[in-house]
C-alpha cells in the first residue's frame, strides 16, 4: 500500500509538472493540523486499532478528498488519473477489511 501511495503521489506530481505547476513537498498546515489532531485523541494501541485507523485514513483522507477532486471540472487525462488513484484506494480499504476482519 505506501509503494502504491509513493507511486501515486509520483503520478500526480508528474501531471502537476505536466501542466507547469509546481508540486507540494508537504501536505501544508490543514494536514499537519489534522495529524497533530489524530494523533492526540485517536491515538492506535493495539494491531486492531491500528488497521481500523488505517482504514479511516484511507476512507476518510484519501477516498473522500479523491472523490471531492474527482468531483471538480478536470479535463478527461485528470479525470481518469483521478478515478485510477481512487480505484486502488477503494481496494486498500477492502484489503484492510479483510485484515481486519481475519484478525477475530
Amino acid at each position: 500500500m505506501q509503494s502504491d501511495l509513493r507511486d501515486h503521489a509520483n503520478l500526480l506530481s508528474t501531471r502537476i509538472l505536466e501542466l507547469e505547476g509546481t508540486p507540494k513537498k508537504s501536505e501544508g498546515i490543514v494536514g499537519k493540523m489534522e495529524l497533530f489532531m489524530s494523533e492526540l485523541f485517536d491515538r492506535p494501541h493495539d494491531e486492531k486499532e491500528i488497521v481500523k485507523h488505517a482504514i479511516k485514513g484511507e476512507n476518510i483522507y484519501g477516498n473522500k478528498m479523491t472523490e471531492k477532486i474527482a468531483s471538480e471540472e478536470l479535463d478527461e487525462h485528470n479525470q481518469q488519473l483521478i478515478h485510477t488513484i481512487l480505484s486502488k484506494q477503494r481496494e486498500h480499504v477492502d484489503e484492510l477489511k479483510m485484515t481486519l476482519n481475519n484478525m477475530n
